[in-house]
């Protein structure tokens, strides 16, 4: 699922003095990355997750819709964090599966957008049936299409994804800031008798 949230501006305004405060970013908390992110600090939570969280939650909504459900459930936000990512800053090959997780999302903050190819690309890669499967994903929802894909990106862009999916984030190629937030979803089959 990929759109651009129409108050983009005033988000990144409300995040703003929070993207270059060390008090909410650390380093090095990804095991071959380079970037700064809030994920293991203990401010994270003082964040202003909220005006990010009640613009997306519509988009979830339509996204798992889009999926055709064949059963009730239910969607509860399991972790959000920010990353920054300066000239060269990178992020390895990795995924958000974990027992449990059913969706993750991206959000772009600010992106450096140049005439020259800035960078920063976001891929992602095809996923292994197998951990689709152990998520319980296949039971609740009828399709997805799986691609290994690099989508355009600019301040406002909103992508959610099955959480199995690998994806990885080229270097920033400018001196400019590129910054995202990330979340993970719990998506749980709701039982007739809730």
């Amino acid at each position: 699922y990929y759109t651009k949230l129409e108050n983009a501006d005033e988000i990144l305004k409300e995040w703003e003095p929070y993207l270059e405060d060390d008090e909410y970013i650390t380093e090095n908390n990804w095991t071959m990355a380079q970037t700064k992110s809030s994920i293991r600090s203990e401010k994270n939570k003082d964040l202003p997750w909220d005006i990010w969280f009640k613009s997306v939650q519509p988009h979830m909504s339509q996204f798992l819709e889009g999926l055709d459900p064949q059963v009730p459930y239910s969607v509860h936000c399991d972790e959000m964090w920010m990353n920054t990512y300066r000239k060269n800053d990178y992020q390895e090959p990795h995924d958000h599966a974990f027992p449990g997780r059913g969706v993750s999302a991206i959000y772009v903050l600010d992106f450096p957008n140049e005439d020259e190819d800035p960078g920063g690309t976001l891929v992602f890669e095809c996923p292994n049936f197998n951990t689709i499967r152990s998520s319980g994903m296949d039971r609740i929802f009828n399709r997805y299409n799986y691609q290994h894909i690099t989508p355009p990106l600019e301040k406002g862009t909103l992508i959610f994804f099955p959480s199995w999916i690998s994806h990885y984030v080229l270097p920033n190629k400018t001196d400019k800031r590129r910054a995202t937030i990330a979340a993970n979803f719990v998506i749980r089959q709701e039982s007739k008798n809730e």
